[in-house]
């Protein structure tokens, strides 16, 4: 038997989770926007560079360290990335090209 825990089928998304995922939003969505807006830098560039990146932290983190006991691997440095370009993608149209899903 191989001693790596294999992945669930159903990602579980509980409250500990959600916490995360607020704290997230509140962060990178509020907090750091309203630091660009007091250096009199443009706010939606706050918004594009951290919320994307910091809501998919919390995804990977989520799947990788909450749900299982996966670890740290080439699998969650990979959902990383490919969660974060998804997610700043959305993001650039949502901010830059006025696209409201």
């Amino acid at each position: 038997m191989n001693n790596k825990e294999t992945a669930p089928s159903i990602i579980h998304f509980g409250m500990k989770s959600a916490c995360y995922l607020l704290l997230a939003c509140i962060v990178s969505g509020i907090f750091i926007p309203y630091l660009f807006y007091l250096l009199h830098w443009e706010v939606r560039l706050g918004v594009f560079l951290f919320l994307p990146p910091s809501l998919a932290a919390v995804i990977t983190g989520n799947y990788y360290f909450i749900s299982t006991n996966i670890g740290f691997t080439k699998g969650c440095i990979r959902t990383f990335l490919i969660a974060t370009v998804c997610l700043m993608s959305a993001a650039y149209l949502w901010l830059y090209q006025g696209i409201i899903f």
